[in-house]
């Protein structure tokens, strides 16, 4: 049975070695089983090729963002997804496509706010949440986002790669998933509209508009 746990414990261990997660408790002490359990639970809602959040870390904020919207909190969604990708990806090979997002997320992860949470929903689009937030702030997050975008050089056969975004804020007592649908109903309104422009949800799907 120890030897067991023991064997547990390491492959703990190294999940979280490889992930970068260091523990600040020593072995052996009280906290340190607990910090081993927090460090796995962070791992599993971090998408691995990126180190950003993922489909799993979304909801879950998601959720939790959700209950503060019934206590008058704005919370608002950017879903941002990388024009073009597919050529990248047949003309230089999804290892160089790999490198792509990595650096894509790098700029997402340094343009946002400190207090914004970034994942990767798949492929190659990203959502962001933007926490105390309401939807014009979040329509200028947006559009630095995009300008970002633009000023990035994706290595010399590939250059600056553009980006779409669509904008919603969650609703009191809408399912977060709702807040996705709209924010991803305006990035496709964007792809549509010749990409490379931010959309935002203003309420009415009639009366939103681009920048």
């Amino acid at each position: 049975g120890e030897q067991m746990n023991g064997l547990k414990l390491d492959s703990a261990l190294a999940i979280l070695r490889r992930s970068s997660i260091e523990l600040a408790a020593p072995p052996g002490s009280p906290d340190y089983l607990q910090q081993v359990i927090d460090g796995l639970v962070t791992v599993i809602a971090i998408d691995p090729l990126t180190g950003l959040g993922n489909r799993r870390r979304l909801d879950e904020e998601l959720e939790r963002q959700s209950q503060l919207v019934k206590h008058a909190k704005f919370v608002s969604v950017l879903v941002a997804d990388l024009d073009g990708f597919k050529c990248v990806n047949d003309s230089h090979g999804h290892d160089i496509g790999d490198s792509v997002l990595r650096q894509a997320a790098a700029v997402v992860r340094r343009t946002v706010r400190d207090s914004d949470i970034a994942t990767r929903m798949g492929g190659e689009e990203f959502a962001i949440i933007l926490p105390d937030t309401d939807i014009k702030v979040a329509a200028k997050v947006a559009e630095r986002l995009r300008r970002a975008f633009i000023a990035e050089q994706f290595g010399d056969q590939i250059g600056p790669l553009t980006v779409s975004i669509g904008v919603a804020s969650l609703k009191c007592g809408e399912h977060p998933n709702e807040c996705i649908k709209r924010a991803d109903a305006c990035l496709y309104a964007a792809k549509r509209s010749g990409r490379h422009r931010v959309v935002v949800d203003l309420g009415d799907p009639a009366q939103s508009g681009s920048l």
